[in-house]
């Protein structure tokens, strides 16, 4: 177990500004990427989606699995205004949403942490009461990190890691809240309100420290380009080292990331977008 104290290391996001021009909406996004909304805020009015929305996108790039309106859902669209919902699972009171590389949803529901299986839930741990936990399922599907600003007790401070047969691990405690969670193949990172780190094996580094009106919303790791994406509930960021690119601005929220493409899902702007050619930032 790694307890976190006050690190030496000093870093900062460098925040640039790429050529951009704003999309068809009220966001800017950086010159070189290309944005194409999958939900406008008409279509998630129609969803059901509320103001906390957990959701990942299919292996292979595939639909946009989320929960609405007491559903799992799969979202597709089929033309410049049509969006598709195929419900998965008539689930209310879910948390939390993530898909591995096999496919498997995993999800939070009533206290509940598991893997969808035809329509219910497999429970594989139970979650204390008195508060809110976001899980991240592993790549590879052989395990799944919890975590949250909201979690109860000592939830919260840190994360834990859960594997198929309900096994508990907590290799890491922190001072501060963990508040955004990414999986990658070989490294995990994750960000207090204060810093962003990354764990390899055993070996826990510094990434960067945040600058204090940085708030962290969400985390995603680009396995394809080597990037890390960083939220703000109003911006995206793109970190390579220690330089942080910004990406989009009033645009942000919950991020994920498929073979190379990045999703933002902004929650209190209800849309959904995919932008792609983080390969030439």
């Amino acid at each position: 177990m790694l307890l976190i104290l006050a690190l030496l290391a000093v870093a900062v996001i460098v925040v640039l500004a790429l050529a951009g021009e704003p999309s068809e909406t009220r966001y800017w996004v950086a010159g070189p990427l290309r944005l194409e909304t999958l939900v406008t805020a008409d279509a998630a009015e129609r969803l059901g989606l509320g103001p906390t929305v957990p959701f990942d996108v299919a292996p292979r790039d595939g639909p946009v699995v989320l929960h609405a309106a007491g559903r799992v859902v799969q979202v597709e669209r089929r033309g410049s205004a049509d969006v598709q919902a195929t419900p998965i699972g008539d689930l209310a009171d879910v948390s939390a949403l993530s898909i591995d590389d096999g496919g498997t949803v995993w999800i939070v529901r009533a206290g509940r942490a598991g893997m969808l299986d035809g329509g219910q839930v497999r429970e594989l741990f139970a979650v204390p009461p008195g508060g809110r936990l976001e899980l991240v399922a592993s790549p590879a599907g052989d395990r799944v990190y919890l975590f949250g600003r909201e979690a109860p007790g000592e939830l919260a401070r840190g994360f834990v890691v859960v594997d198929r047969t309900g096994r508990v691990e907590r290799p890491v405690t922190t001072e501060e809240p963990v508040v955004a969670v990414a999986a990658g193949r070989d490294r995990v990172f994750f960000a207090t309100p204060a810093a962003i780190y990354a764990l390899e094996g055993d070996e826990l580094r510094l990434v960067v420290n945040l600058p204090e009106p940085l708030a962290v919303t969400s985390l995603a790791w680009d396995e394809t380009n080597r990037v890390l994406l960083v939220a703000t509930a109003d911006a995206v960021f793109a970190m390579r080292g220690l330089v942080g690119v910004s990406i989009t601005r009033g645009l942000g929220g919950i991020v994920r990331t498929r073979g190379g493409t990045l999703y933002v899902l902004d929650p209190a702007r209800r849309v959904l977008v995919r932008i792609t050619g983080l390969d030439r930032l």
